[in-house]
C-alpha cells in the first residue's frame, strides 16, 4: 500500500512478492516525479487463524530503497514465484520460516549468506531427486533452478550479475552437464542399468565424488557397445565440457550437489 496517497491502487500480479513489489514500485515511479520523495510504501504480511491475526512482516519502504533493490532488474528476468520457492512442504505441513526470513532481509537490504541458501536448496533437491529422475520432461527442474538462482542473486549477491558460480562450483556444474549427456547416450544405445542411476544419487558431491563420476563415465564410454559415430560424439562432448580447473584443496570436502544437479538439468546442447 502507498500510505501517502489513497489514490494509488495496486493490482495483484499473482506472481509472488518480488514481482508484486517490483510492479508497485514501477507504478509509483511512473507518476508525478516531484511527488516521489513523499511516497511511502508499507509492506504488511499477516497470518490469520480463526479470530486471531498475527503480523509477520511490517516494513516501511521508501522510493530510494525500492530504487536500490530493483536497480538494473528487468521484468522479464524475474521468475514466476521467485522467492516462493523457499516455502517448503513437509507432508501436510507448510514451513514458512525460510521464506519470511528471506523477505525480511530483502526488505531490510541485509544480505543472506550464499552458503545458507545453498544448504536449503540442496535439502530440497535431496527430497525430490529420486522423483525427478523418473520424469522425462525438465520443466519443473528448470523452473526450480531459475527460481533458486534468482534467490541467490537477489538475497546474497546482486540480481544483475551473470553467474552465481565460483570456479569450484563451475567444476561441479560441468560434471553435471557431462553426466546428463552420458545418461542420454546410454539410454540411446539401450544400456540402462542401476549403476547408471547410481552416479546421480550420491548423498554428497564433494571433489572426490565428482572425480569418481568422471572416472565412471570414462570407463562407461570405453566399454559401451555402440557404433563409432555415437562413441565419437559422446567423447567429443565430454572433452569439450570437461572442467578446466580442479576444485581447490581448501574446499575439496564441500558439498557441490546443487551445482552438479544444476548442470545436469541445464544440459548444453551440442551440434
Amino acid at each position: 500500500m502507498d500510505i501517502s496517497s489513497s489514490e494509488t491502487k495496486f493490482v495483484e500480479t499473482r506472481r509472488g512478492i518480488y514481482s508484486q513489489l517490483y510492479e508497485n514500485y514501477n507504478i509509483v515511479a511512473s507518476q508525478n516525479p516531484t511527488q516521489k520523495e513523499k511516497v511511502l510504501l508499507k509492506v504488511i504480511c499477516y497470518k490469520q487463524q480463526q479470530a486471531k491475526q498475527e503480523i509477520l512482516i511490517d516494513e516501511n519502504m521508501t522510493m530510494d530503497k525500492m530504487q536500490r533493490l530493483f536497480h538494473g532488474v528487468k521484468k522479464e528476468d524475474i521468475p514466476f514465484n521467485a522467492f516462493e520457492v523457499l516455502i517448503e512442504s513437509v507432508g501436510k505441513s507448510v514451513l514458512w520460516n525460510n521464506y519470511l526470513y528471506a523477505i525480511k532481509n530483502f526488505l531490510a537490504e541485509s544480505k543472506i549468506p550464499k552458503s545458507y541458501l545453498l544448504k536449503i536448496f540442496t535439502k530440497m533437491l535431496r527430497s525430490t531427486i529420486h522423483d525427478w529422475l523418473k520424469i522425462k520432461t525438465v520443466e519443473e527442474q528448470s523452473n526450480f533452478f531459475k527460481q533458486t538462482e534468482f534467490c541467490i542473486k537477489s538475497l546474497s549477491m546482486s540480481p544483475t550479475i551473470k553467474s552465481i558460480m565460483s570456479p569450484n562450483e563451475e567444476f561441479a556444474f560441468s560434471v553435471g552437464q557431462i553426466a546428463r549427456h552420458y545418461v542420454d547416450f546410454k539410454q540411446k544405445i539401450g544400456e540402462q542399468s542401476n549403476s547408471l542411476k547410481d552416479i546421480l544419487t550420491y548423498s554428497k558431491y564433494d571433489r572426490e565424488k565428482l572425480r569418481f563420476v568422471l572416472q565412471r563415465i570414462g570407463i562407461g564410454i570405453n566399454l559401451a557397445k555402440a557404433n563409432d559415430k555415437d562413441i565419437s560424439e559422446i567423447t567429443k562432448t565430454a572433452d569439450k565440457l570437461h572442467p578446466k580447473n580442479e576444485i581447490s584443496d581448501e574446499e575439496a570436502h564441500r558439498d557441490y550437489s546443487y551445482f552438479f544437479y544444476k548442470g545436469y538439468y541445464t544440459k548444453e546442447i551440442t551440434a
